[in-house]
């Protein structure tokens, strides 16, 4: 009972972005979810429409169906149809509820074939929002930007040629690419975390005699002020 309860339950669930639902697996429910999206819409939709033809609205300004009666007779009226249509889907209601349909079926179709659990489109926009919250409060606990302070070392006493301290990650830094710097080029072989203003610690050695170069970042320790794309093959 209660993992039927959790199926069900998972079934809304789906219609959130990826971050609230993070590590669960959800095509199943994703594609009943996806499923009741359309019918309910489409529903909606076609009680619109009935009621719409009861109305027997032509889409026209006032006046204007009976000047075109009065000139082109019945058939001038039924080439008016388009017209009607027209104002029906235009509708804002009308045009939500299509949206709607139309994603249930980019979402059914997105779990039974690519096997992603896609969100419904207006959460997602929450999402982002939630995001640049997180990241401006990654920001304040980072601290200012300070540029970064660099202490040279011997490979053969320190075990390392520079010593990085900066205020931010650098997350295009690994093993396999080449950082210049001075003229020089340079390996990041270790990384640590410190405390202070400048959270994060790279250690770096002189490219070893043979290693292949071919991602290269043209380094200065002012670049975390204001980020440029220094790395390039």
């Amino acid at each position: 009972m209660r993992d039927f309860i959790a199926y069900i339950v998972s079934v809304p669930m789906t219609l959130l972005p990826p971050r609230y639902r993070t590590g669960l697996e959800l095509r199943g429910p994703a594609m009943i979810c996806a499923v009741g999206q359309v019918v309910v819409c489409s529903f909606g939709l076609v009680l619109r429409l009935i009621s719409f033809a009861g109305q027997g609205q032509s889409g026209l300004p006032d006046g204007a169906l009976d000047r075109i009666a009065s000139v082109w007779g019945e058939t001038g009226v039924m080439m008016t149809g388009p017209f009607v249509l027209v104002e029906f889907w235009i509708r804002p209601l009308n045009v939500v509820l299509e949206y709607f349909v139309f994603e249930g079926v980019v979402r059914f179709a997105a779990a039974l074939v690519g096997h992603q659990t896609l969100g419904t489109l207006p959460l997602y926009a929450v999402s982002g929002i939630h995001n640049i919250l997180d990241r401006a409060k990654y920001r304040r606990q980072l601290g200012p930007l300070v540029p970064d302070e660099i202490i040279r070392g011997g490979a053969g006493r320190q075990g390392y040629d520079l010593k990085v301290y900066s205020c931010r990650p650098k997350l295009h830094w690994n093993p396999y690419m080449t950082v210049e710097f001075e003229g020089e080029f340079y390996q990041m072989f270790k990384e640590e975390p410190a405390n202070g203003s400048r959270r994060f610690i790279y250690y770096l050695r002189k490219n070893p005699v043979g290693r292949l170069v071919v991602v290269i970042d043209h380094y200065e320790p002012d670049d975390v002020l204001e980020p440029r794309s220094g790395v390039r093959a």
